[in-house]
């Protein structure tokens, strides 16, 4: 029984790292707190539970649309901006991160000075997060990606890239709420 339990264990750490490409790299809080989106608010901000809805709209100011949609219990909403859609979910009035994702350039992710927008060059990333940038992986046949999450969190910062032009192609962060 013992074994079984092993192998099955094996078997799906296997199957999640084939499924997304790289693993994670995590980095600790204090790196994750300097890390910005559009240099208003940090990740770490963004994903803390405490903020709202309204919170968020004084840091990015009005979304060009926002989709809700209701439940029982708890409402789950997307607000679209210019290249960033950022999606919630509001819980028993907890409101609850769920992802970013930027599609175009006029969104950044900021560290360190260095502004890392969709369309840069992936190799921006060698100097400021290295240890990701050298362990980066395939999760598509024409994709790459570089991961960094936050130590012991669910929390996770992803750069796509195209493989043929090394260019990124979305950045996404996300965070399971389970």
């Amino acid at each position: 029984m013992k074994n079984l339990k092993l192998i099955l264990t094996l078997f799906f750490l296997l199957l999640t790292n084939c499924i997304q490409g790289q693993n994670k790299v995590d980095y600790p809080f204090e790196v994750f707190s300097e890390i910005t989106l559009n240099d208003k608010l940090s990740i770490v901000e963004l994903s803390n539970t405490k903020l709202s809805s309204e919170n968020l709209t004084t840091y990015m100011g009005t979304p060009n649309n926002e989709e809700c949609n209701d439940f029982t219990a708890y409402s789950r909403c997307t607000l679209f901006y210019d290249g960033l859609i950022l999606k919630y979910t509001d819980r028993y009035g907890s409101f609850d991160f769920d992802s970013a994702r930027l599609t175009n350039s006029i969104p950044n992710i900021s560290y360190e000075g260095t502004n890392i927008k969709v369309g840069d060059n992936i190799n921006l990333l060698s100097s400021i997060f290295q240890e990701a940038y050298h362990q980066r992986g395939t999760n598509a046949e024409e994709e790459h990606s570089v991961r960094l999450g936050l130590i012991d969190t669910s929390l996770v910062l992803e750069f796509i890239y195209n493989v043929s032009s090394d260019l990124i192609k979305e950045i996404n962060i996300s965070q399971s709420n389970i």
